[in-house]
Order: C-alpha cells, then structure tokens, then sequence
C-alpha cells in the first residue's frame, strides 16, 4: 500500500478504500511520516461492508510495536449488523463499551490533549460528533494509522495530526439552544413539537 507500511497483516486497496486481510485476526497499518509526540488526532470513516460478525475498526497514535499504542475503536461485539460498541485503549488495556449503535458507515476520530484521550463518533458524517468519550492515558508518541479485526470492513477518508480539523474535538458540536426551536429553523412551528415528541419517547437524540 503505498505511502503505508503494514505493521501486521496484508493490507489492500480496493475502491480507494483500505481494507485488511481477509481473516480474524488484528491486523495494523502505519501511515508513513505520520510520527506525532503528545497531543495529536486521527480520524477515518469505517464502512460495514458484509454480513453481521463480530469485527472492529479503529484509529490508532503513538505506535511504536504491537504492544505499544493508543486506539480508538468501533466494534460490532454481537453480529448485530451495525457498530454496537466502542473502545479505547493503550497498551491492549482501557475503556469498552456494548449496547450502543453507531450505524454502519461511522466517521470515527481519536483526540488526544495532555493525560485524556477522546473517541468521537459522527453517525451520519454530517460534520456534528454525535458520541464523545474520555478515558485517562499516558502520553507517549509514535506513528499514527489504522487498526481492524475481521474482513467485513473498509476504511476511508484517513487523516492524521493537524489535517484532523485543529486541536478541540468539540469545535463542531452543535450547542444547545434553549429557545423551544428544536428543528433550529429559528420558527416555532407544530414541527418542533413532533420533534420534542421524538426525543421525549427516546428515538431520537
């Protein structure tokens, strides 16, 4: 794979897409020139690409073997169908969580500043992080690149250090406006109320 160096596996491209080997096992990926010392950030888009089984993909910093690096993944932990858990670990050990539903074609990005790092999710890729979780690590440095367990995906859309968008993750989040225009059209209309409905019976966040 040009401009990467397979630290684990045997990766391939395929529609512009990475994908890794074809089998269950962990599989890495470096992108060259890609060393980051401290805070820095990773972002890729992870694509569900076959029939429910449990898999993952995740963005990885600070890489220096396979025992040494921080990673911030999404999981289909059930066969379920979509991406239904998150982790975030260094060194193989960390947070991880199930029962939750990320969809299947996520934007996934992996922030560090100082002693947190953060996993944020952006469901629809609309630009909003819908999903944000901490977890206290240690700083280290290393490469930065990708990370899969299982066939059924693809990854898109890499970027790494300061082309992820500068250093605050929740610079896109849209804050809470309390002025009963739940739609945000800036009109208070039967609309909002439908919406308020959704959110109060829980289907929508």
């Amino acid at each position: 794979v040009y401009g990467w160096t397979e630290q684990q596996g045997d990766w391939t491209v395929l529609n512009s897409e990475l994908l890794p080997p074809n089998n269950a096992s962990n599989a890495r990926i470096t992108r060259d020139y890609s060393d980051i010392s401290g805070d820095g950030c990773v972002t890729a888009d992870v694509n569900y690409t076959a029939s429910p089984s449990v898999h993952f993909g995740a963005v990885m910093m600070w890489y220096q073997d396979e025992s040494n690096h921080l990673i911030f993944k999404i999981q289909d932990n059930y066969s379920t169908g979509y991406y239904d858990s998150f982790g975030i670990y260094q060194n193989g050990t960390g947070l991880f969580e199930t029962n939750l539903s990320f969809g299947t074609n996520p934007r996934i990005r992996l922030h560090v500043s100082g002693s947190t790092a953060t996993g944020l999710i952006d469901v629809e890729r609309d630009g909003t992080w819908d999903y944000e979780y901490t977890s206290n690590i240690t700083p280290s440095s290393g490469l930065c690149g990708l990370v899969a367990f299982g066939p059924t995906i693809a990854l898109d859309n890499y970027c790494d250090g300061d082309e992820c968008g500068g250093p605050t993750p929740t610079s896109s989040l849209i804050p809470c406006i309390n002025d009963d225009h739940v739609t945000e059209d800036g009109m208070v209309t039967a609309a909002d109320a439908q919406m308020a409905f959704v959110i109060a019976l829980g289907s929508y966040t």
